[in-house]
């Protein structure tokens, strides 16, 4: 097919995953300093494609120059790059799949490539690099291919060298479901994998291993050597496991939930002496119960059973306080896989013991060591949560009662937990909120925006430099470095004045994605500073150590 000079050619990048596949579009950018460059692009409407085309498709009437490519659904257009820019009539991209529909983010190029020289890089074997935990020595890290939707072929867990980033060990989890939890002396991790890549078939397996090396140091057998549907299990015992749902940790103890009976809602919960495994108490619980622990710093296991939230004693399994409330009638946000979590948790830092539960339709703060109600607010459909990093909250409510939505359909409010007052309302979508002093950096209505802490008033705004994203995908947090702000944005490790919101540039060869149904990995593990370094992740697999002091 003949295209003028004028015309982008664009053509379909394949990704099959169980037989779907999915188009990917990044953020490719034209430097206004690229003088031989297009001022206009044309093209036309797009059109279905089957799953095996390799057929060119166009997805706007025309593009100008320094016009940002976003698909609606926010993943990523991955190009062919010759160097760090790409003007639009330079992209070539392939495909298999059938295309979304596009949408155009307006924005001015980013002015320049930073050079930022790593302490060390390291290559992972997956596409997407999350921090998890960190000690004084090891960095536990996630490593995800980065299929549609969530889904995946494989996900690992490894340990990272903390000052050398050399891989110490890695466990492959398939296309299984995995977990893996530090304890409360963060020197081993317990993994809990569904998936036996070696056996190529499904297997729950809970091990505990030491942080360092990887050496199994204990496994607990759930299945006593009996498939899941063998007929034994109807006598439903406590050595009759069928299923492996998950696990848990609280202080010094792994909490291993699984089901009472092939397909139940009933289950038990087998509480393990995280040093060397040995069961210390179980307890059958009824018919919609729920484990909420977070983390081994957590004082007591935590479990809602009927119309009552438990604490029980981690070692003995004795109730140390309980408190009444009926399940709500608002299902909770967290148990959406698309929301990004209510709380930013720090990787190399404990968890608050004060926590926000959905009771009856209240959010209720709880002191988790005595279980006191410290503070509260009406829950409503179409809320979401976001904690910030001085305890203060961010509630964005959809009008329609909806958890998507178009930007005009939500406000959002600034709540205090300590005074039970409302700072202020917005008319807007705000997330991903850090607070610095007298402003709060934001992602406002799907651009990067300051406000004013204390009113709500907007001190600078990126949208008309850098665009606003239709997709609320968290692909990591903010970070400060003395002046500068951090933000992961479509493909890019965005460099920004923090005064201004001026864009100063992006991390020469640092490459984000668009990690859909990762935003807490994202959130939490894309990028994180811990004293005089910087650890950051990718889409490409990279993971790096930066020096705070080279960023100039």
């Amino acid at each position: 097919m003949k295209r003028s000079r004028c015309q982008t050619v664009v053509q379909i990048c394949s990704m099959i995953l169980t037989g779907i596949g999915v188009m990917l579009l990044t953020g490719c950018i034209m430097p206004e300093a690229q003088k031989n460059t297009l001022d206009t692009v044309s093209t036309t409407s797009t059109s279905t494609l089957s799953p095996d085309s390799t057929e060119q498709i166009s997805v706007k009437d025309s593009y100008t120059k320094g016009e940002r490519i976003i698909l609606q659904e926010g993943l990523p257009l991955f190009s062919e790059r010759e160097d760090n820019h790409v003007a639009v009539d330079q992209m070539k991209l392939t495909h298999r799949v059938t295309p979304y529909i596009t949408q155009i983010v307006a924005g001015k190029s980013i002015p320049q490539t930073l050079s930022w020289k790593p302490t060390w890089v390291n290559q992972g074997d997956l596409n997407y690099t999350f921090l998890q935990a960190g000690t004084d020595e090891v960095l536990l890290m996630k490593g995800d291919d980065g299929g549609f939707s969530g889904m995946h072929h494989d996900d690992s867990y490894y340990a990272l060298d903390r000052y050398t980033g050399k891989t110490l060990w890695r466990i492959h989890n398939g296309y299984g479901p995995a977990q893996a939890l530090l304890n409360t002396k963060r020197d081993a991790v317990t993994l809990f994998t569904s998936y036996d890549t070696n056996r190529k078939q499904y297997l729950d397996r809970v091990r505990h291993i030491n942080l360092k090396d990887g050496k199994l140091l204990w496994e607990y057998k759930t299945e006593k050597g009996k498939k899941r549907n063998n007929s034994t299990n109807k006598k439903n015992t406590v050595n009759d496991i069928p299923k492996v749902n998950g696990i848990q940790a609280a202080r010094n103890v792994v909490i291993v939930d699984t089901s009472a009976d092939e397909g139940s809602s009933k289950g038990w919960i087998h509480v393990l002496n995280s040093s060397n495994g040995k069961r210390l108490w179980s307890k059958k619980l009824t018919a919609g119960y729920q484990l909420v622990n977070r983390s081994a710093d957590e004082p007591y296991v935590l479990y809602r059973e009927g119309d009552q939230l438990i604490a029980a004693d981690p070692l003995t399994g004795r109730t140390i306080w309980q408190i009444k409330a009926e399940p709500s009638t608002i299902d909770h946000i967290e148990n959406n896989p698309y929301f990004d979590g209510i709380y930013r948790d720090d990787p190399f830092g404990s968890v608050s013991l004060q926590r926000w539960m959905l009771l009856d339709d209240q959010w209720v703060l709880l002191d988790l060591t005595s279980g006191k109600k410290l503070s509260h607010f009406p829950a409503r459909a179409g809320q979401q949560l976001e904690v910030l990093n001085d305890g203060r909250v961010l509630i964005r409510e959809n009008k329609k009662g909806y958890l998507y939505g178009e930007y005009v359909d939500y406000t959002t409010s600034l709540f205090d937990p300590n005074t039970g007052k409302t700072s202020w309302i917005l008319k807007a979508k705000i997330e991903r909120g850090l607070v610095e002093e007298n402003q709060i950096y934001v992602i406002m209505n799907g651009y990067p925006a300051a406000l004013k802490y204390r009113t709500g008033e907007t001190v600078w705004s990126a949208k008309a430099s850098i665009g606003a994203s239709p997709s609320s995908t968290n692909q990591g947090s903010y970070l400060l470095i003395g002046e500068r702000l951090l933000l992961p944005l479509y493909d890019d490790l965005l460099v920004m004045d923090k005064k201004t919101g001026v864009l100063l540039g992006r991390i020469h060869d640092v490459v984000m994605g668009t990690p859909e149904h990762r935003d807490r990995d994202a959130k939490n593990g894309m990028i994180n500073r811990i004293d005089v370094q910087v650890y950051i992740g990718s889409a490409n697999g990279h993971f790096r150590a930066f020096p705070v002091s080279g960023l100039k």
